[in-house]
């Protein structure tokens, strides 16, 4: 982005390219998914400040989050970025993420240095725990392709302010002498198709609220963390039910309509999963998921937005996930039936106090216990005869 004096003019072919590298349309389905990860990373981030009532939020997430801008910057720049032009550089990763968020975004190189300004985003209502990322980023990004120059975030919409605004100066200068000068440069958003942008936005927006997640989990005890976020995550279910039965048809206590919407839904997030009918409802099994490598937690509150999700569409239907990626399984699998199908094969095999196999059967029919947990202690009870 910086390091040479001769100011950079777009040529006319650029400016006809520019035209036609716009971000492409999300689909309204698309368009959910990013809204409800995004709500995810918002809500993940006052989770963090009720516990620090507001205070060291950078440090707690300080480590995630920059191992996290690294990867994301060298990824960003193998991509898009020209090669052997630090100058450049900066400004093609700065203008990244008005093409996979869709902000109403400027970004400007100047003789020296450069400001990034935009009027919307996604995290608007987040706090510093998420929000820090924005100087992280910049002054990381800086710091890596740029030396000599420095990264100031000067203001946010999450405090209030009317846009978000990072400026980059050389050392030495006062940094908001930037403002004021002319714009010699404006980069090319990069040219994505939809399933391109989708994928790097769903990404980013989910690798986002994990890695917050995990800044938590390192920090506190997980009982503190689970019980801040588990009600958050249903709450988050409830004020999207609408527009989920809307967007994917869902007919309200028909089970075969709620499979299909559910299932369409989850694939939003996952890899395509596939479903089977079973004699009392459906599986959905996902043998590919984003999330394989993030910690069981994550899980855990996927299955409390489902439960909040349920609760409002199908009050009668269960969603329970009996094996998890995370947990080391092969795949995910989920199982969906109504309520008193469930009720009425645990009364099949309603247990004595004294038979561990059908308690141990029933935990694994409701989701409480995975496939491999079931059969190691199916496995053990057998070895003691009981």
């Amino acid at each position: 982005m910086f390091g040479q004096d001769q100011p950079l003019g777009l040529s006319e072919e650029e400016k006809k390219e520019q035209t036609r590298r716009k971000r492409p349309n999300y689909d309204s389905r698309n368009q959910l998914a990013f809204d409800i990860l995004a709500e995810f990373g918002t809500i993940t981030s006052h989770a963090i400040s009720e516990i620090t009532g507001g205070k060291n939020e950078e440090i707690i997430v300080r480590t995630e989050t920059r191992n996290a801008i690294l990867a994301s910057i060298l990824n960003i720049k193998n991509r898009m970025a020209p090669e052997n032009c630090n100058r450049i550089i900066l400004s093609y990763i700065t203008c990244w993420p008005n093409h996979i968020m869709g902000l109403d975004q400027r970004v400007e190189t100047t003789p020296n240095g450069g400001r990034w300004m935009a009027i919307t985003c996604p995290w608007s209502r987040a706090t510093n725990a998420l929000c820090c990322k924005t100087g992280m980023f910049a002054s990381t990004a800086t710091e890596l392709l740029t030396p000599g120059y420095f990264a100031l975030n000067t203001k946010r919409l999450s405090r209030g302010d009317g846009t978000c605004e990072v400026i980059i100066a050389k050392n030495g200068m006062d940094p908001y002498q930037i403002l004021n000068e002319p714009c010699i440069y404006e980069p090319l958003p990069p040219s994505l198709d939809l399933e391109e942008m989708v994928l790097w936005n769903h990404s980013y927006m989910g690798g986002m609220w994990t890695l917050l997640l995990k800044s938590m989990l390192e920090e506190f005890d997980r009982d503190i963390v689970m019980n801040a976020l588990t009600s958050k995550f249903k709450e988050i279910a409830r004020d999207f039910s609408k527009r989920i039965i809307r967007e994917y048809g869902i007919s309200i206590e028909d089970l075969d309509s709620v499979v299909e919407g559910f299932d369409s839904f989850h694939s939003g997030f996952l890899k395509k999963s596939r479903h089977k009918r079973t004699t009392d409802g459906f599986t959905i099994t996902t043998d590919e998921c984003p999330y394989s490598g993030e910690p069981y937690e994550v899980c855990v509150l996927f299955q409390s937005f489902y439960d909040g999700l349920i609760a409002e569409i199908d009050s009668e239907v269960t969603m329970k996930c009996s094996s998890s990626m995370t947990k080391g399984d092969k795949t995910c699998h989920w199982a969906i039936r109504k309520k008193e199908e469930a009720k009425g094969q645990k009364s099949k095999e309603e247990p004595s106090q004294d038979n561990p196999i059908k308690r141990l059967t029933n935990k694994f029919i409701d989701g409480e216990i995975t496939e491999e947990e079931f059969r190691k202690k199916l496995s053990v009870l057998k070895e003691l005869k009981l």
